[in-house]
């Protein structure tokens, strides 16, 4: 799948993202455990919630979900 663009994230979403993308490391799968550590601190939201929010964005195509984790399908532009 090609890469999607992003320009400037905005709002819960795109704090989301940048958050996701702080946390990828070039590894091919962040670990379920690494996205819940991360964001569920930042946020104060709970698993199920990071879950749902995690789903969303796989249901937009920014994200791909398996069991080993979440693979990221966007690249953030700087600027």
């Amino acid at each position: 799948m090609k890469a999607i663009i992003l320009n400037k994230p905005r709002g819960l979403y795109g704090k989301l993202m940048l958050r996701l993308k702080e946390i990828e490391h070039n590894h091919k799968f962040i670990p379920w455990s690494n996205s819940y550590e991360k964001l569920c601190r930042n946020y104060s939201l709970n698993k199920q919630e990071i879950r749902e929010i995690i789903f969303i964005l796989r249901d937009f195509g920014l994200v791909d979900v398996s069991p080993l984790g979440i693979k990221l399908n966007f690249e953030v532009k700087n600027g």
